[in-house]
C-alpha cells in the first residue's frame, strides 16, 4: 500500500471533502507522514485539477470582459458646425487722436453715423473727450446720432474719445490744425498696423506715436524697411507703453537715414493706436507737417484715392513684407477706368525692401485733368502711400480697403468725396454719397456711377461737417478738403456700429 493513498480504487474510509468550516479527518497513530515533497506537489497538481476551471474563470472572464469594454468606444459627440461670429449691440467704443504738431493747436471733432439709432435724450447722448497724459482734462460733449459736435479745443497731448451704450454706435472723430493745413481721423486701436513712406533725415523726418487707452500697460513691436530690407533697431521692439500714456518714436534720432521707411506696429499685450506724424521741410520753405493714415494689411490690388491737383513733387513709395520680390503695376484712376502712365515703369521691389518712384510729372497733368488716385496691382501683397508735396503743403493717399460704407467728420473748407472700385468688378457701382451739417440735417444726397477701375466724384457743401458714402457692392473713398492753399486727405472708413461676438462651442467632457 502506498503512504500516500494506497491502492487506486480501494480505500479504507470515504475521504471527506472540506468546506465552508468541516473539520479535516484525523490521521491515526502510526500511520507515516507522507513525504512532504511528494505529497506538496501531489497536493497542488490535484488541487490545480479541481479548482482550475473556476480559476480561470475568476481570472480570465473578468479581463476579456475589460479588453471588451476597452475595445467598445462611445459614440463621439458630432462636432458643431462652424459658426461665423453673430453680430450684437456695441457696448462701448474708444477712438485715439493723435497729439498735435509741437507748438500748434489742433482741436477735435466729434460725430456719429448711425441712422438707425433711435432719438436719444441728452443723457444718451453723451460722449466722453478725455486728455491723454499726466494731467488729463476731460470734456462731456452731446452728440446726435448724425451729427458732429466742435472743433473742441482739447489738450496739446493725444486725446480718447470715449462712448458707451447707444452712443458707441458709429462714433466718429478727426483732429485738424487750426492755423496749420492738416488732418487726420481718430481711429480705435488696432493689433496690426502699417504704415508706408516714412522718413529719418534732415529734410523729412516721421514721429510714430503710440497711446495706450486703457487701464493696463501695453506692448507693442515696431518693425522697420528699408530699400535693402528689415533694419536692425533694437530700440523700437517690445515698447512698453504705460496705462493712459504715449511713446514717441522719433525715427531721425533712432535710425538717422535718408531712405524712404515702411513701418509695421503689432501690439503684443493690451491696446495700442499707432499715428504717425510726418514732418517735411522745402527747399527755402517753412515745416510742414501731416499725419500719415495707417493701413490695416498688405494687398495685392490697393486703391488710393485722393490725388491732389497742382503744381509740385508726388512720390510714390511701395513696401513688400513678403520674402521674395514682388512687380508692381502703376495706374492711374480717372473717371473712364484706370490708364497706364506711358513713363513709368513696373516697379521691382525686393524682399522686405522698399520702393520709390517719382510721379510728379505723369500725374500732375492727369490730375489736373479728372485723375483722383493710383491703381497698384502686384504678384504679392504690399503696402504702399502716395506723397504730395504740392503747394506747400504736404498730402498722404493711402491705399481704402474696399467696403460697402464709409464715413468720416470733416474741417472746414471745400471738399470734394472720390470713389473709386475695384478693376475687376463685374459692372459699374453706383454709391451714394449724403454730407450732413452739424445738427445732423442732410445738405446733399447724390448717387455716383463708378466704372471698375474709374472714378465718381461729389462736391460737398461747405456747411457740410460729415460725409458718409454707401453702395450695394463695394467701393473705397477718401475726401479732399481744400483749405486755402493746401489740402487735407482722409480715408473713408466703414464707421462702427456693431460688435462681433465668437461662438463659443462646449468641449468633450
Amino acid at each position: 500500500m502506498n503512504a500516500a493513498g494506497g491502492h487506486r480504487g480501494k480505500r479504507a474510509a470515504p475521504r471527506r471533502r472540506r468546506s465552508g468550516g468541516a473539520e479535516p479527518t484525523p490521521r491515526p497513530e502510526g500511520t507515516p507522514r507522507p513525504d512532504r515533497p511528494r505529497g506538496s506537489v501531489r497536493g497542488s497538481v490535484r488541487g490545480s485539477a479541481r479548482r482550475g476551471p473556476a480559476v480561470l474563470l475568476a481570472v480570465v472572464l473578468p479581463l476579456v470582459t475589460l479588453g471588451a469594454g476597452l475595445l467598445v468606444t462611445p459614440d463621439a459627440p458630432e462636432p458643431a458646425p462652424a459658426a461665423a461670429p453673430t453680430a450684437t449691440t456695441l457696448a462701448e467704443q474708444t477712438l485715439v487722436c493723435p497729439p498735435p504738431p509741437t507748438g500748434a493747436a489742433a482741436p477735435v471733432v466729434v460725430g456719429r453715423d448711425a441712422p438707425d439709432a433711435p432719438d436719444a435724450s441728452a443723457a444718451d447722448r453723451a460722449v466722453l473727450l478725455e486728455g491723454i497724459g499726466e494731467d488729463p482734462v476731460s470734456e462731456t460733449l452731446e452728440v446726435p446720432a448724425l451729427g458732429t459736435v466742435g472743433p473742441v479745443v482739447a489738450s496739446d497731448d493725444a486725446a480718447a474719445v470715449r462712448a458707451e451704450g447707444d452712443t458707441a454706435a458709429g462714433l466718429l472723430a478727426g483732429r485738424f490744425g487750426d492755423d496749420a493745413v492738416n488732418g487726420t481721423s481718430c481711429e480705435p486701436t488696432a493689433a496690426d498696423q502699417w504704415f508706408t513712406g516714412l522718413g529719418a533725415g534732415p529734410e523729412r523726418s516721421s514721429v510714430i506715436e503710440l497711446v495706450n487707452p486703457a487701464a493696463g500697460d501695453a506692448v507693442a513691436d515696431v518693425t522697420l524697411l528699408g530699400p535693402d530690407g528689415p533694419l536692425d533697431v533694437p530700440d523700437v521692439a517690445g515698447v512698453t507703453v504705460p496705462a493712459g500714456e504715449r511713446v514717441s518714436l522719433d525715427l531721425g534720432a533712432l535710425t538717422p537715414t535718408g531712405d524712404e521707411l515702411a513701418a509695421r506696429v503689432q501690439v503684443v499685450r493690451g491696446r495700442v493706436a499707432a499715428s504717425v506724424l510726418d514732418t517735411a521741410t522745402p527747399i527755402g520753405g517753412t515745416d510742414v507737417a501731416e499725419w500719415l493714415p495707417r493701413q490695416a494689411e498688405p494687398a495685392t490690388t490697393s486703391l488710393l484715392p485722393g490725388l491732389v491737383g497742382g503744381e509740385g513733387q508726388r512720390t510714390l513709395v511701395v513696401a513688400n513684407p513678403g520674402d521674395a520680390a514682388t512687380q508692381v503695376e502703376v495706374d492711374v484712376l480717372t473717371p473712364t477706368g484706370a490708364v497706364r502712365p506711358t513713363d513709368v515703369r513696373t516697379l521691382q521691389v525686393p524682399a522686405g525692401g522698399v520702393e520709390t518712384v517719382a510721379l510728379s510729372t505723369q500725374l500732375q497733368t492727369q490730375a489736373d485733368q479728372g485723375a483722383g488716385g493710383v491703381l497698384l496691382r502686384s504678384e504679392a501683397p504690399v503696402t504702399a502711400s502716395l506723397r504730395g508735396l504740392v503747394r506747400e503743403d504736404l498730402t498722404y493717399a493711402v491705399p481704402v480697403a474696399p467696403a460697402s460704407s464709409g464715413a468720416a467728420v470733416l474741417p472746414v473748407g471745400e471738399s470734394r468725396v472720390l470713389v473709386t472700385a475695384e478693376p475687376d468688378a463685374d459692372s459699374p457701382t453706383t454709391a451714394t454719397v449724403v454730407g450732413r451739417d452739424a445738427d445732423g440735417e442732410e445738405v446733399i444726397s447724390e448717387d455716383v456711377e463708378v466704372v471698375p477701375g474709374g472714378l465718381g466724384e461729389v462736391t460737398l457743401p461747405e456747411d457740410a461737417a460729415s460725409v458718409a458714402v454707401s453702395t450695394d457692392g463695394e467701393v473705397s473713398s477718401a475726401v479732399v478738403v481744400l483749405r486755402g492753399e493746401g489740402n487735407v486727405v482722409l480715408p473713408l472708413r466703414p464707421a462702427v456700429t456693431e460688435a462681433l461676438v465668437a461662438q463659443v462651442r462646449p468641449g468633450l467632457p
